[in-house]
């Protein structure tokens, strides 16, 4: 035994000598923790002006992971006391900040993911059984029946009082009554979801009613919220692209040039040009706007129903995927957590690539799965989606190295020989015959894109067009392979995201779907390995490039949402059947709550302050119709406008003069936080600091959007 062994064994052994102490230390430690989180939340005091709870929350996480790592055998308490850390993590969101303190977030989740770790190497199945005997100080004593079961029902009265009370946080954004819940309702019902794991002791349920209805009726819900108030959302400049490029396909494959040169002299819609990205399918499902040829009808408006409808198809085959792959309840409840996110709800409805790529890269991952464990013929589906889903946007090649991933993993882990080869020899003809059906696909919608132009030149210019100029200096090359955005937020900006984006009630079941997957190794299952590697690898991918923007994450929620339906499996199956009624309503809620404005929806726990712009600015043009009603209220349409935004939405709303240039003499100014925060001390805002006073704030969903200056008084 070498001397560093021996110093090892010499301290574990003093330290398991005093693992009741350290475990007793921890519990008050972090009942302290609680008491001073929620002073600091409710407003009483600042409690960061005495003590650091950044660093009193690293002490409480070190102290209790040493005391998980030697403790006797891990109890029920355990998975409440772990669970309750990655709470806490989530609730110390904001007293870290957004952009300094990003090294906080990775040491955090570092910790975290290590005290996971230690639980489950440390006989981590202890807290899913219900042990009616224990040993302490050598003897065993019975546990008293009707103690334990009195226990349990005040736990569940518990945890529905504070479950009504984050009901109450969600519904403070629409209904002022209940306003004052935003916060401390919000922090009262995430600590209360940690007793999820306390005596969690599982049972059989009867089956759900037919999870086709059911799903069905989530599926129309999701229609009829993204069909609301459809002009409402703002059109960023790559809205109007594709707008214009699904007319011009349109016009070109039918021969119609009448149709482009209305477009091109349409008021406030002539921004034709090349986007970054292939965009062929976005393209030709905006071109659903050519029923608009004339202003009965916006074709903003119109272009976006054609992105509805193609989510809602997708949606339908996302739970027949599912249903086939992980069965009914699992499909049912992926389908819910989906449909019913705000943010998927909101991305539903803009013309854009990032809205339908997660159809397509969805819907390839799981015909490569079936493709392995059922039939040889699902190499054409999987063809045909993986066609579309490159068509869509670039990104999309993400796919193939998750495929080898996956197929390695499934080599190491049932050990057989020659994988790939007997993969290529038994599928030989299909793959031939899916490349061809993969050439001709994407030749068929490209057609209209060559314009008789050298098919490799045009492949080059469409699919390495944000790399090209980077292409002779490799030393200043970024490979934005993945959209655009500005180079300031590091490398895990999409995993922070996750927790900003959101709602709190989807990030518990994230949380519990991946406890219950761990549990018997049921991470270890093929299916699971895939959506698992898929997630991995993508937030990997995501995280090189320095272009970042939420809307590039958004095709990682159909597989995450198969998480989340994990844990909603494992709440159906805790005792208390209103427990699960109540989680349900949570999840539904956020789409009545933030429609029509579902951009606006962030996690509650992020306190809605500047913040929110400086970690993501909501770029979509949100705010901009409020602004112009409020100056054409006030003012009329006479006024000339100094904008810092899109000038081609707020076209839309405001028919007066709008200029970028202080010179002209502007009477009003709009600025839109999104450009505030990526041009901090612009000129334009030094004049209207200087020259003008702030008149009105645009604030939807506790979000400053917009502010709008008085430069005549």
């Amino acid at each position: 035994m070498t001397s560093l062994q021996k110093i090892i064994n010499s301290y574990s052994s003093k330290i398991k000598q005093y693992r009741h102490i350290i475990s007793l230390i921890s519990i008050n430690l972090t009942i302290v923790f609680c008491i001073l989180l929620m002073i600091e939340y409710s407003g009483i005091f600042s409690v960061d002006e005495f003590i650091s709870l950044n660093s009193f929350f690293y002490i409480v996480v070190l102290i209790s992971a040493i005391a998980m790592l030697f403790a006797e055998s891990p109890k029920a308490k355990d998975s409440v006391r772990f669970f309750l850390f990655f709470l806490l993590f989530l609730l110390a969101l904001q007293s870290f900040g957004f952009l300094d303190e990003y090294l906080s977030y990775v040491f955090s989740l570092i910790m975290v993911s290590g005290i996971l770790i230690i639980y489950y190497e440390v006989k981590g199945d202890a807290c899913y059984k219900h042990k009616e005997k224990k040993e302490w100080n050598g003897k065993f004593t019975s546990i008293n029946r009707d103690e334990g079961a009195n226990k349990k029902r005040l736990l569940d009265t518990f945890l529905i009082i504070f479950l009504i009370l984050l009901v109450l946080a969600m519904l403070g954004f629409k209904i002022e009554l209940f306003a004052g819940f935003q916060r401390y309702g919000t922090v009262m019902g995430v600590l209360a979801m940690s007793l999820f794991f306390y005596n969690t002791k599982y049972k059989e349920k009867k089956r759900l009613a037919d999870t086709n209805i059911l799903s069905f009726i989530v599926i129309l819900g999701f229609l009829l919220f993204s069909l609301y108030a459809l002009e409402i959302p703002g059109a960023a400049p790559d809205t109007i692209k594709y707008i214009g490029r699904g007319f011009h396909y349109i016009a070109e494959k039918f021969g119609y040039p009448s149709i482009v040169e209305w477009y091109n002299n349409s008021t406030g819609l002539n921004a034709v040009g090349m986007t970054g990205t292939p965009g062929v399918t976005s393209a030709a499902t905006s071109a659903i706007s050519i029923i608009a040829l004339n202003d009965w009808l916006d074709p903003v408006v119109s272009s976006r129903v054609g992105h509805i409808i193609i989510n809602a198809i997708f949606l339908i085959l996302f739970y027949l995927f599912i249903k086939r792959i992980w069965g009914n309840e699992i499909a049912f409840y992926s389908v819910l957590l989906l449909a019913c996110n705000p943010y998927f709800i909101a991305l539903s409805r803009i013309p854009n690539p990032d809205s339908i790529l997660p159809f397509f890269v969805s819907c390839s991952l799981f015909s490569f799965y079936i493709l392995f464990k059922k039939s040889n013929i699902w190499m054409i589906v999987l063809a045909v989606f993986i066609s579309l889903s490159v068509l869509t946007k670039i990104s999309a090649v993400v796919l193939f190295p998750v495929f080898l991933i996956w197929v390695s993993l499934l080599k190491i882990k049932k050990k057989r020989q020659n994988y790939f080869k007997n993969m290529l020899q038994e599928k030989k003809n299909y793959w031939i015959l899916s490349s061809i059906i993969l050439a001709v696909v994407i030749c068929i919608f490209f057609w209209p894109e060559l314009d008789g132009k050298n098919s490799i030149d045009s492949f080059k210019e469409t699919f390495l067009k944000s790399a090209a100029p980077y292409m002779h200096h490799p030393k200043e090359a970024n490979y934005e392979v993945m959209g655009e955005s500005y180079d300031r937020w590091p490398i895990h900006y999409y995993l922070v995201l996750l927790f900003v984006r959101l709602p709190v009630i989807t990030l518990m079941l994230l949380f519990a779907g991946i406890l219950y997957m761990s549990k018997d190794k049921r991470f270890l299952k093929d299916k699971n390995l895939l959506i698992t590697a898929f997630i991995g690898f993508s937030l990997f991918f995501l995280s090189l490039s320095t272009k970042k923007g939420d809307k590039y994450h958004l095709f990682l929620y159909p597989c995450l949402s198969v998480i989340m339906a994990y844990g909603l499996y494992y709440v159906r199956r805790h005792k208390n059947q209103i427990v699960f009624f109540l989680t349900v309503l949570l999840v539904v809620l956020p789409g009545a709550v933030f429609s029509p404005y579902f951009f606006e929806s962030y996690n509650a726990l992020t306190n809605f302050g500047k913040n929110i712009h400086e970690f993501h600015p909501a770029g979509w043009g949100d705010g901009h119709k409020e602004a112009a009603d409020y100056i054409i209220q006030e003012y009329g349409d006479n006024e000339t406008i100094l904008l810092m935004g899109y000038s081609s939405d707020f076209r839309r709303y405001y028919p007066g003069k709008i200029t970028w240039r202080t010179k002209a003499n502007p009477d009003l100014g709009v600025f839109y936080m999104l450009h505030n925060s990526i041009h901090p001390g612009s000129n334009n805002m030094k004049y209207a600091i200087k020259n003008g006073h702030l008149e009105k704030e645009i604030i939807i969903n506790n979000v400053r959007l917009a502010e709008i200056y008085n430069f005549n008084e």
